[in-house]
């Protein structure tokens, strides 16, 4: 059984292309099914997981690598922070 098109991220990277013979915004006829869903997601649906995965991958990386120049590039000078104390807060 083919499986129906979905617009979204995949067609991003699928160049926009839909299946040939249908319009955009054509309605499609239910498929005749018994009833039962079956659990197996597809290789579309595994392809989907694994860009998903490997663009967050990307951004943690990103993230990461800001954080490690950050602290290689930045040098903080150490100061000694001294404020004044009223005395009559000191006696309570």
């Amino acid at each position: 059984m083919a499986r129906p098109h979905t617009a979204g991220v995949a067609d991003l990277f699928e160049g926009g292309r839909r299946p040939a013979g249908r319009a955009s915004g054509a309605a499609r006829a239910p498929a005749a099914t018994s009833g039962a869903r079956t659990l197996d997601p597809g290789p579309d649906s595994v392809r989907s997981l694994l860009r998903l995965l490997f663009f967050l991958g990307l951004i943690a990386g990103a993230v990461y690598g800001g954080m490690v120049a950050l602290v290689t590039f930045v040098h903080v000078e150490p100061r000694d922070i001294s404020t004044p104390v009223d005395p009559a807060l000191l006696n309570k």
